[in-house]
């Protein structure tokens, strides 16, 4: 799994010790899902799965 987070560059230089702490928490309660919850995270609505289409070029 990966989580990634998208800023853009031209609105944040960095992203704030607060922000950070609450992304890090997010992203420890997203591992501790199994794949089911998270199928149904999606299904439901309540998280997006994006794919990154660029890692197939080359």
């Amino acid at each position: 799994m990966v989580l990634r987070i998208r800023v853009r560059e031209n609105e944040r230089a960095s992203i704030a010790d607060d922000e950070l702490d609450a992304l890090q928490d997010i992203a420890t309660q997203l591992l501790a899902r199994t794949g089911r919850q998270l199928d149904e995270a999606v299904k439901d609505g309540s998280l997006e799965e994006v794919c990154d289409d660029d890692k197939n070029e080359g």
